[in-house]
């Protein structure tokens, strides 16, 4: 009996390893199962090396890649500089001298008749024109002039032409209407003369064209004043009013000039100019050559600005 049992022992067994050889792969363990189970699988050495990974260059291959080019020494000297000159070469070489400046055209004018008189102012407040006063500031006017219109407003002066006494009758008859004008632009420069001076009217008309046919010049300047000078008696009347309190005027100067525009007709630019004297004494003495240049240039100073029209 017990040979029996043995051997159908041994035959279980048998079959026992055979189910569990056919269950569990070749090469793979059940240890190796779990492991599959719980984990992501890594690749072997070979799927490794044959996945893509990032190419790091050579070293040829880095030095092969463009870069900046440094300029050698050489380079840096050929690049062109400025050439400073040595010193014998800038002693040498002629200084650069700048463009003459352009000279300023002048205008030719001609001077008018001066119309100036001189009064003497008498105690009792009466005056009188004395001729061989009035003779000498005229002079000195005429004189004056033409030094301060060529170094003030750049006007270049031409002899005054003989007239006929026709022409010489239109020429004062204008002279009066210039007058008129600049005495209205003078004289007015308040509140309501400055609402409408952009209306004021300058106009004189073509009747001095025959000046500018005659000298071929292109204005006229006038000048025109008077000066009042005390006599002894009015000083003496003004220091004794004064020690009463009471105030009078002594004498002074009054000297307009006016640019005429011959082609157009008009008054192109005016001004005056006014001194005071008090007890005989004035810093603006026509009959003095010196105080009459002085005026002169006082009353050009601003061409060609027109003061009374300036804002």
């Amino acid at each position: 009996m017990r040979p029996r049992i043995r051997t159908r022992f041994f035959g279980h067994a048998v079959i026992v390893a055979v189910a569990m050889f056919a269950y569990i792969p070749c090469g793979i363990t059940a240890s190796d199962d779990v492991t599959q189970a719980t984990a992501p699988a890594q690749p072997s050495p070979d799927q490794a090396a044959t996945e893509p990974v990032p190419v790091q260059p050579s070293p040829d291959q880095v030095t092969t890649e463009p870069v900046p080019v440094q300029s050698s020494p050489d380079q840096v000297t050929t690049e062109p500089v400025p050439v400073q000159p040595s010193p014998d070469q800038a002693a040498a070489e002629p200084a650069s001298t700048p463009p003459p400046a352009t000279a300023e055209v002048a205008h030719k004018v001609i001077l008018l008749p001066v119309e100036f008189t001189v009064y003497e102012r008498s105690a009792g407040g009466g005056r009188e024109a004395v001729p061989d006063w009035t003779e000498a500031a005229r002079a000195n006017i005429s004189a004056s002039a033409a030094a301060v219109l060529q170094s003030r407003a750049h006007l270049e002066l031409v002899p005054m032409p003989d007239l006929t006494p026709d022409e010489t009758k239109v020429l004062h008859e204008h002279v009066g209407l210039v007058r008129l004008i600049v005495m209205q632009g003078n004289f007015f420069p308040g509140g309501p003369w400055q609402a409408r001076k952009a209306d004021y009217d300058r106009g004189l008309g073509p009747g001095l064209q025959f000046l500018a046919e005659k000298t071929g010049a292109e204005y006229a300047v006038l000048l025109d004043g008077a000066q009042y000078k005390q006599s002894g008696g009015s000083v003496l009347s003004q220091l004794a009013l004064a020690a009463l309190g009471v105030g009078t005027g002594g004498g002074g100067t009054y000297l307009s000039g006016s640019l005429l525009d011959l082609a157009r007709g008009e008054v192109s630019w005016f001004n005056a100019q006014t001194g005071m004297e008090i007890l005989g004494m004035t810093g603006s003495d026509i009959r003095n050559s010196g105080e009459a240049q002085s005026v002169l240039r006082k009353l050009f100073e601003p061409y060609p600005t027109i003061p009374a029209l300036a804002p």
